[in-house]
């Protein structure tokens, strides 16, 4: 799923002028507006946190609010074109804030205490978690996560309204990532040839059990569970996707199956020296007997 490039361009002009529903008509350089709600809330910060320093009613110019709430009608003037072609595509951010889903796949994003890497860590957001967005600009956005307020970086989030989450978390692209997060939980679990879980497996255990988790069934055996899913290009692996190999002399189609989790990276029941692990699909020797890749969702 793409970021939502319309909400990264128009949050910022328009986050804390959140009344509901409202339209206004902006006058180039003229720094005037029609409101066109039952009211509209001027706030003194780019934030939703913000008090509320005037609320200005239906028909009214904002340019004639308390000079302490005028920031953001300027904000507003200065950002109209942006405005005017996105206002469509938004909501009322009090009632329906806007969401950041966390796109990391297994790893963390860094909440920081300013808009770039060089302020502080505050603290990490595991991906697929949900964060509320205070206000955003220039790539940056002040998010809340629990009890920690800081900034993310735009690069690694989905931008998205609750209704829009609740449907995103039907894509095979959210349920993928969801079972290779869940699959890292037996990191260091022991193979056995056979096992079937919850506390050893071997390669085709391994997946069949993560899966059935999820409520799917899968094959046991790995060359069973090419019949599993459907036939995808290594290229275009997304997480969640069995990938297969075959190594030695062995005459069946595979020889070993694992769960990619994203960024070259799969998990694997790997031999009863290392057991469940990570290792890399894109050099080394499992690039080297990498053969094929299904998908289940």
């Amino acid at each position: 799923m793409p970021v939502r490039t319309k909400y990264l361009r128009s949050f910022f002009s328009v986050t804390t002028l959140s009344a509901i529903l409202f339209t206004t008509a902006v006058v180039s350089g003229s720094s005037t507006a029609v409101v066109k709600a039952d009211a509209l809330r001027l706030r003194g910060e780019p934030n939703l946190t913000s008090p509320v320093l005037a609320m200005v009613a239906r028909e009214s110019d904002p340019s004639a609010a308390p000079q302490a709430a005028q920031s953001w009608f300027d904000i507003l003037s200065r950002n109209q074109d942006i405005f005017v072609a996105n206002y469509p595509e938004l909501r009322d951010q009090e009632e329906n804030p806007l969401l950041a889903y966390v796109n990391t796949g297994t790893t963390t994003l860094n909440i920081r205490s300013g808009p770039g890497t060089a302020f502080d860590v505050l603290g990490k957001a595991p991906g697929g978690s949900l964060l509320i967005v205070l206000s955003g600009d220039a790539g940056w956005y002040e998010v809340l996560y629990g009890d920690v307020r800081g900034f993310i970086s735009g690069e690694y989030v989905l931008l998205m309204t609750q209704n829009e989450y609740d449907a995103f978390q039907e894509t095979a692209d959210y349920k993928g990532a969801e079972i290779a997060r869940y699959a890292q939980n037996y990191l260091g679990a022991r193979y056995v040839y056979g096992g079937n879980g919850p506390n050893a497996f071997d390669c085709s255990g391994f997946v069949k059990y993560v899966y059935s988790q999820f409520g799917y069934s899968l094959n046991r055996g790995a060359s069973s569970q090419l019949d599993n899913g459907y036939s995808v290009e290594k290229s275009q692996l997304q997480a969640g996707d069995l990938v297969f190999f075959k190594a030695g002399s062995t005459s069946k189609p595979v020889s070993h199956v694992g769960l990619y989790v994203g960024e070259g990276t799969f998990i694997h029941a790997s031999t009863q020296t290392k057991g469940v692990r990570l290792d890399n699909l894109d050099s080394g020797y499992y690039a080297d007997v990498y053969v094929y890749a299904r998908r289940i969702i």
